[in-house]
């Protein structure tokens, strides 16, 4: 059955909503403010379990299991492969641009990512559920229907705009454009789910395992800078040539 792309975006805005109720709980004196279902890395996994279940109820099309494994075995193995090898230069490029640029404001507590990167099921929730919830609802869920109705060009960048307006926080926005259109391209290359995400853990794992880390620390000097570009481009444009060409 074909749904509008905004059903799903109501779903992850529903399921975002989640997060709120424990605060409620605790300022009406239902729930401790020491209680462990008010912390964020409990929150942040219960609103992404509920943002796919949530999917699930309104399964879009090419997001099962069968149709995600069909995305490792040929004819989709070579563009999977290719958008997946594409993503490590794509990411560093824009983190490298967002460093070099003014920095926007940054809405998340420093407290808040403390927890989730420092637990197990932080680390689990931003680099395997959250991607994965993400992607169902996204692309198979916004962008699949954005397809049925409009040019891929269009549909990947409105999909890819969404994706970064519900992340609320500007300093995440740019990034999360640039890995928006990414993921929309592979979906739409590869019609499965297998590219998108594993760029989507790998892009969430490198942040969550190098939190501090930028990549200005390792440019020291303006060589180090031109070398950096002249590696990242040619990489992107060899890649995207692969891509391109039918065999």
């Amino acid at each position: 059955m074909n749904r509008p792309f905004w059903l799903y975006i109501i779903l992850f805005i529903v399921a975002q909503m989640a997060g709120v109720v424990p605060a409620l709980l605790v300022q009406f004196h239902l729930l401790s403010p020491a209680s462990v279902f008010v912390k964020t890395p409990v929150i942040l996994c219960i609103v992404n379990l509920l943002a796919i279940g949530l999917c699930l109820l309104f399964r879009p099309r090419l997001c099962t299991v069968r149709d995600t494994m069909a995305g490792f075995r040929r004819p989709a193995l070579r563009p999977t492969v290719l958008m997946v090898l594409l993503a490590p230069p794509s990411i560093f490029l824009v983190s490298w641009l967002q460093e070099m640029l003014p920095a926007l404001p940054d809405l998340v507590p420093e407290q808040s990512v403390d927890q989730l990167l420092n637990t197990p099921l932080g680390l689990l929730t931003v680099c395997l559920i959250g991607p994965l919830a993400e992607e169902m609802i996204f692309r198979a869920g916004v962008l699949g229907s954005l397809l049925r109705s409009m040019s891929p060009l269009v549909a990947i960048v409105l999909s890819a705009s969404f994706f970064a307006i519900i992340h609320g926080n500007p300093a995440q926005m740019p990034a999360a454009f640039w890995l928006g259109l990414l993921l929309g391209w592979a979906f739409y290359s590869t019609q499965s789910l297998a590219a998108p995400l594993a760029i989507h853990i790998f892009n969430n794992s490198l942040a969550a395992v190098f939190p501090d880390t930028a990549i200005t620390d390792f440019l020291t000097t303006p060589l180090h800078h031109i070398v950096f570009l002249i590696v990242t481009l040619s990489w992107i444009v060899l890649l995207y040539r692969k891509i391109m060409s039918p065999t």
